[in-house]
């Protein structure tokens, strides 16, 4: 009986193997064939002829550029040490310089930044198309950092030892080669890496496997391993976590993209297991309390604690799977705590600093222990925006938190220990908002469930139809859409300001699959449940041209990675809702995506589509295999990058080409380099969003 299973299993997955090899359009899938390749650069050549030809493009674009390269760009800081650090891009600087202020200067509003690496200065040097990404820096000292630089934005980068003192790369440092890797200190002279090497050194996801123990003068190979995961789960990962005048080393097994295991590194170098429950996705370590949120309910001894609540348990008691908890901040129905993966919750000695989010519009809270007990403070920061922490000075209890909203400019606000926050720094306005108004508003989706979504709008606008309207969403991996100066981070820039200035709106939908309402939300929306999400979508797109806020002439659409998925969904079940479609860097073959680039790293979101009852879901919506000769589509605009290895440019090219195959217009760029963000630098992204503004002008007719 069992061999019968087995053959009957080996003959369902040949079926569907064979079914993938069927499609005319695998060779598009060879990123960097002659054949491919040639065929990117016929169908650029085609959409650059039409978009940059417009008498407008080029206005756009020196606008564009000119916001981008503003000098008076927030930094977007770390705190390392007793300094900030920040990547400021602007039109001399494309690539950016690596530049640092002591952080009491950058709290006083001073100047004075100092160059710590000019980018494209080695770049120059180099010749190389380098992108920073990131910083790894070895406490207390700081004085040793691995900088991650990567080529063209491509999530394969490389790691090299930087001295912060003298400036400069560290002679005979650590270097590692380009590749997925992660890195942390152990000690001064030696790293914890996890890189992706191929062979048994990388899951079936693409990451790294294990985590080897690598001393200085040592070579990588004979490095020992102290840590390895089942080649079936998505990565291992070495984590440095301090508390206060503590640290240790964390291994992190990512059995997916949502179910972790934690383990320390013990004085031994063996790893000692953590028991912490499997909902548990950890943050930070605060006063021996490790941290983090409850992705669904848990049952502990004596109560039951609440899925999406941000609890602890005492570092001393985890040897032995828990059974209590303490809950530090339970959200309401209303309410989630924004932390994706694990991230976005800070730490100082003090206290420990979080956003919520309430019916997603942001507040800031602020977290302390003492005597044995934990109390809430809020943060007081304006309304009807978003609150975001994005750095903390741990010795002087210090956070700096970002606010903005579709139309305040962002700004930077510090509290020290809990006290009045202030502002320190602030972008200048790009645009005259002065006429729009922010509103939002609720649809009702398939099944009943309410589903909000903000407007900015004309405070004029005359409700009759006529009116252009550039709707964004995302829909997954519990990642919460939020108000964002000039859009969120889909339409934001140019098509925002395109939009809005020609006397339309822009519209963001919080739809299921996102975090807005916390794990349950996305959770709604996960694996067999995918359809929901673009219910939702489908609802707030009605109810827009039910409220005659705009009309399916004038209506158009934009999202990118999973929400370039939503995009190619939307088009194919419902293709009369819609007049323009920007698509960027999608997900759209749901049958093979699980064997592209980072794909099989996703399958908790969406599914196995090797899985015959899973497939059967995710064949309903998936874009490529409903598209039909017959139906007609609006002119979908894709875009995307061919050194992005993380969505495979090959969703994006197929799709196109089976489009022009059966008759259908549709527009394509695909850019040389940039990663999954499509864009390398300022330059790049100016042109990026010129292109999709000039493409909503002429679709919508404006």
């Amino acid at each position: 009986m069992k061999t019968y299973l087995v053959l009957v299993a080996l003959m369902l997955l040949g079926g569907l193997a064979a079914a993938a090899e069927d499609d005319p359009y695998l060779w598009l899938e060879e990123i960097d064939s002659k054949q491919s390749l040639a065929w990117v650069e016929r169908h650029n050549a085609r959409t650059l002829e039409r978009l940059t030809g417009d008498e407008r493009y080029a206005a756009i674009y020196e606008d564009t550029l000119d916001d981008l390269a503003r000098s008076d760009r927030l930094p977007a800081i770390r705190v390392i040490g007793n300094d900030v650090y920040d990547l400021q891009q602007d039109a001399e600087h494309p690539r950016g310089l690596w530049r640092r202020m002591a952080l009491g200067n950058f709290l006083a509003g001073r100047n004075g930044w100092e160059t710590v690496l000019d980018v494209d200065a080695l770049d120059a040097r180099e010749k190389r198309s380098w992108v920073f990404r990131d910083a790894a820096c070895h406490p207390p000292e700081y004085r040793r950092c691995m900088l991650l630089l990567s080529p063209g934005g491509s999530d394969a980068a490389e790691w090299r030892e930087f001295d912060l003192v003298k400036k400069a790369f560290v002679p005979d440092g650590f270097a590692l080669p380009e590749a997925k890797t992660s890195v942390s200190w152990s000690d001064a002279d030696t790293l914890l890496v996890s890189m992706a090497s191929g062979g048994d050194t990388q899951t079936l996801a693409g990451y790294g496997r294990e985590v080897r123990a690598w001393q200085r003068g040592e070579a990588y190979d004979e490095a020992p391993v102290v840590f390895e995961i089942d080649a079936g789960h998505m990565m291992a990962q070495p984590r440095l976590i301090k508390d206060a005048g503590s640290q240790f080393n964390l291994l992190v097994d990512a059995v997916t993209i949502f179910q972790y295991e934690y383990y320390r590194l013990g004085d031994d170098g063996q790893p000692v297991r953590l028991h912490l429950p499997a909902e548990f996705q950890l943050s930070t370590v605060h006063k021996g309390w490790v941290i983090g949120l409850l992705q669904q309910n848990w049952q502990g001894a004596e109560a039951t604690y609440p899925q999406g609540a941000l609890v602890g348990f005492r570092m001393t008691d985890l040897a032995q799977p828990p059974e209590e908890a303490a809950v530090l901040f339970a959200p309401d129905s209303a309410q989630a705590v924004q932390s994706l993966l694990g991230t976005g919750i800070l730490a100082t000695d003090d206290a420990v600093y979080f956003s919520i989010l309430d019916n997603v519009a942001g507040r800031m809270l602020r977290l302390t222990y003492d005597d044995g007990v934990w109390q809430e403070q809020p943060i007081a920061l304006p309304d009807n925006g978003t609150t975001s922490p994005v750095a903390a000075a741990p010795e002087s209890d210090t956070v700096i938190v970002r606010f903005e909203s579709f139309t305040q400019p962002p700004s930077l606000y510090a509290s020290v220990a809990g006290g009045t926050a202030r502002v320190i720094d602030s972008q200048e306005a790009k645009f005259d908002a002065g006429g729009l108004v922010t509103e939002q508003h609720f649809a009702t989706s398939r099944d009943g469930t309410r589903v909000p979504y903000f407007i900015v709008r004309p405070k004029a606008l005359v409700a009759d139809g006529t009116a252009p309207l550039l709707l964004g969403a995302y829909g997954g991996f519990n990642l919460a859409m939020t108000p964002g100066y000039m859009g969120s981070i889909f339409g934001a820039g140019a098509p925002f300001k395109t939009i809005v200035e020609a006397g339309g709106s822009y519209v963001l939908a919080n739809i299921r699959g996102g975090g807005e309402y916390g794990p349950g939300w996305h959770l709604a929306g996960m694996l067999e449940n995918r359809q929901r999400v673009y219910d939702d979508f489908h609802a707030v797109a009605q109810d827009l041209i039910d409220r005659k806020l705009t009309s399916a002439e004038k209506l158009a659409i934009v999202g990118a990675s999973n929400s370039g998925l939503l995009m190619g969904v939307a088009m194919t079940q419902h293709p009369e809702r819609y007049r323009a479609v920007l698509c960027g860097v999608p997900i759209l073959d749901m049958r093979r995506y699980h064997r592209l680039l980072a794909g099989a790293s996703w399958m908790g979101e969406y599914g196995d589509p090797d899985d015959p009852v899973m497939w059967n879901v995710m064949k309903s919506y998936s874009p490529y295999h409903n598209l039909s000769v017959e139906e007609s589509y609006p002119e979908v605009f894709f875009f995307g990058s061919t050194r992005d290895d993380r969505v495979h440019p090959g969703h994006a090219r197929k799709m196109g080409a089976k489009m022009g195959a059966m008759g259908h217009p549709f527009l394509f760029f695909e850019n040389t380099e940039g990663g999954h963000g499509a864009a390398a630098d300022s330059i790049q992204q100016a042109r990026l969003q010129a292109l999709q503004a000039v493409y909503l002008l002429q679709e919508l007719d404006i």
